[in-house]
């Protein structure tokens, strides 16, 4: 950011200090809207990805367990794979850009942290100590505020679905 700084001050005749305040409150109001986005967006469809989260494993179960005792070479056969793994795309797309979300916002403080704070003057050192603060707990979005959306809960859907199968193969 220092470095945006000092060419911003370059190209726009303006302090040092004028386009660090510039690009931080830029920044600020950056980060709001993603939290914002992010929060509303799971205000909306929270419930549904955790209702959603909570079926997929029986529906995946209870695929795999048709598929199994279907000949290979039948239509039958390829609709059930096909059916499975759309929704396993699913899934993994809600979790993949959840850990995307929480990993992006966990890497903010150590880009502030790893400034160079030497260039920039005492009150603007306290505003990003503040905002450092602010940032401290990153965005974690969850599926109806429980289940956070993340790579380790795709692979827990996994497991759960080999899980149901085989107490149903067991069963049998």
């Amino acid at each position: 950011m220092t470095e945006n700084c000092k060419l911003l001050s370059k190209q726009e005749s303006i302090t040092f200090s004028k386009a660090f305040d510039r690009l931080f409150v830029k920044s600020l109001l950056h980060y709001e809207d993603i939290n914002r986005l992010a929060s509303g967006t799971l205000d909306v469809f929270g419930d549904a990805i955790l209702f959603q989260f909570l079926v997929t494993g029986w529906i995946i179960c209870t695929t795999a367990y048709k598929a199994i005792n279907m000949d290979p070479a039948s239509v039958e056969f390829f609709s059930m794979i096909f059916y499975m793994s759309c929704i396993l795309v699913q899934i993994f797309l809600y979790c993949f850009y959840g850990n995307e979300i929480t990993y992006e916002s966990m890497k903010i403080m150590e880009s502030v942290y790893e400034m160079n704070w030497l260039d920039i003057s005492p009150s603007q050192r306290r505003a990003l100590i503040i905002f450092m603060e602010r940032v401290k707990r990153p965005i974690e979005p969850k599926a109806g505020h429980l289940i956070p959306l993340t790579a380790s809960t795709f692979i827990t859907i996994i497991k759960s679905s080999y899980t149901f199968y085989t107490v149903l193969k067991t069963t049998d």
